[in-house]
């Protein structure tokens, strides 16, 4: 058997950010601790609560708590008991919703989040003096993480607990150029952020002047708690083997606890040989800014992945709201856009070129989160209206992966020449009776897939998957 890698001559930062159960971030601090890397969170200076309590201070950010939970220090910046709209027994949020009332408070933790977004994509810390220290995502930083995770409840590139939570797809989306080469790799221990749907979300990352190598992350339902604790406690494990390299350690733990199916991981092709020997060391090679990024699973990592291409979606199926406002992967988490109870609105489907022709059919698969998450009831989600391009009829059990045997499809059958097709509808007005409450902002993520097989001249004829183009279900306004 080959030796375990030991720490060299470097010594290697890393940062946790958990909006849930707190398992795997203490589990990997363990095994990080031991090949020598360092918290950097431990740059920020030691402070005292006025419950005695023990944090460390960002003076940039006086409402983050950054708390140990077992022998991992973590930032913990979850407001509300997950699944109870409670809040979190936290000193600092109670102290300033008390000062300031609640309505203030939510929108200081926004502006966090933010913060926090952009962090993970720019993780340094700024540290004058023992008392002057903060986090930074700015050229200010005098150090910089290595790796940096951020873990809880997630959908669509964003991340939370139980309620707010990080738009990470915006705050990559709008990144621009890194400021340091550090950051290798980040972790995304959350459901479905690293399916196939959201590979392109974390390409700004890797075709980037300063790219990092690799996200890692589930392309399915990610278990958290005991089971999390457990694979991040082995993947830090298996990283210790010398010859192992960061993918197979990631693998082997998923396997090892049997959730080998829902792993997935976005990488530079480049970077598929990367050991944490060579990373100790100093000699990772850094991948090129435009290389090849391939998305990797369970079914696909043995033969190299898929590459990911940003490329424009032949079709899409896009929401536009009752005051003319599309709904996009740019402005789909902002708070005042989504599906209302009661309001009207249209989907529109349309093609990159052309348009869609008589006699033309389309099928339309939604989604309630991930094809496999049960409950999607599509007539009580949107009561769909005449349209004047196309028939339409719903779909019973279009989707095999969920248990539910609801109405969850539309076929359309074109009845004229058209350049898209608009199907006006209105949010039932009881969607959010239906589908249940995750925070005071959203009750769930819904989605659809193409299918356009049945369309003259269209290309590609398998379906295509529009993830990042779905709506969030919010509440009633």
């Amino acid at each position: 058997m080959p030796p375990e890698t030991r720490a060299v001559t470097r010594h290697l930062r890393y940062a946790w950010i958990e909006f849930g159960h707190s398992a795997d971030g203490i589990a990997l601090d363990a095994k990080l601790k031991d090949l020598g890397w360092r918290n950097l969170l431990l740059d920020l200076p030691l402070k005292k609560d006025r419950l005695g309590a023990g944090r460390r201070a960002s003076v940039d950010h006086p409402m983050l708590p950054i708390r140990f939970k077992g022998n991992a220090l973590l930032c913990l910046p979850n407001d509300k008991v997950d699944g109870r709209d409670a809040w979190v027994n936290e000193v600092l949020y109670a102290d300033h919703r008390a000062a300031h009332g609640d309505a203030d408070f939510v929108k200081a933790l926004r502006a966090q989040n933010e913060f926090l977004g952009r962090f993970v994509v720019n993780p340094g810390v700024r540290r004058a003096s023992a008392s002057d220290a903060s986090l930074t995502d700015g050229t200010d930083a005098t150090d910089f993480a290595d790796l940096v995770a951020i873990s809880g409840h997630g959908s669509g590139g964003t991340i939370w607990g139980g309620n707010e939570g990080v738009d990470l797809r915006g705050a990559v989306a709008r990144a621009g150029p890194r400021h340091a080469s550090r950051l290798k790799y980040v972790l995304i221990p959350t459901c479905y952020n690293l399916s196939e749907h959201n590979g392109t979300a974390w390409l700004p990352l890797l075709h980037n002047p300063t790219p990092i190598h690799g996200v890692l992350g589930y392309s399915g339902s990610y278990p958290g708690g005991n089971t999390g604790g457990l694979v991040f406690g082995e993947f830090g494990e298996r990283l210790k083997k010398r010859g192992t390299t960061v993918l197979q350690a990631f693998r082997g733990a998923n396997k090892r606890y049997g959730i080998a199916d829902r792993w997935g991981a976005v990488m530079h092709e480049a970077s598929l040989g990367d050991t944490m020997a060579d990373w100790l060391a100093g000699t990772l090679k850094a991948p090129p800014p435009d290389g090849k990024v391939v998305w990797l699973n369970e079914a696909n990592v043995d033969a190299g992945g898929e590459e990911v291409k940003d490329a424009p979606l032949p079709f899409v199926a896009t929401h536009v709201m009752d005051d003319g406002r599309e709904i996009t992967p740019t402005n789909g988490n902002d708070l005042d856009v989504g599906l209302f109870p009661g309001k009207t609105g249209v989907l529109e489907v349309k093609r990159a070129s052309g348009g869609f022709r008589t006699g033309d059919v389309v099928v339309l698969t939604f989604y309630y989160y991930r094809p496999n998450k049960d409950g999607m009831d599509l007539p009580k989600l949107l009561v769909f209206e005449p349209s004047a391009e196309c028939r339409w009829e719903l779909l019973t059990d279009h989707n095999k992966l969920d248990r539910t045997t609801h109405e969850d499809a539309l076929r359309l059958e074109v009845t004229r020449d058209a350049p898209r097709l608009r199907l006006p509808y209105r949010v039932h007005p009881l969607a959010t009776d239906t589908y249940h409450r995750d925070g005071d902002d959203a009750h769930g993520m819904f989605w659809c897939q193409v299918d356009p097989s049945g369309v003259s001249s269209a290309w590609p004829r398998q379906p295509v998957a529009l993830y990042q183009h779905g709506a969030w279900l919010r509440p009633r306004r």
